[in-house]
């Protein structure tokens, strides 16, 4: 697919946000953190259980909104 070098910004801005959000990893919209409780006794550390906690954060609708011109103009 050839771009017309006037959409070519327009574009890019629409690969960007399909790597980012939807295509790839890269994403920032979901996240993954490992945690563990931890109990200290007499200077020694246990472990009492870990977990692994992921967090989501959908696009804002004003993000959502701005991002329909570019992609009506392609």
């Amino acid at each position: 697919m050839t771009v017309p070098s006037n959409l070519v910004p327009t574009h890019e801005q629409v690969m960007k946000f399909r790597n980012q959000t939807i295509a790839h990893s890269e994403g920032e919209n979901e996240s993954t953190y490992v945690m563990a409780d931890l109990t200290s006794d007499a200077g020694s550390v246990t472990v009492d259980r870990t977990l692994v906690v992921t967090t989501a954060s959908p696009a804002p609708h004003t993000f959502v909104n701005r991002f329909q011109t570019p992609v009506s103009e392609l």
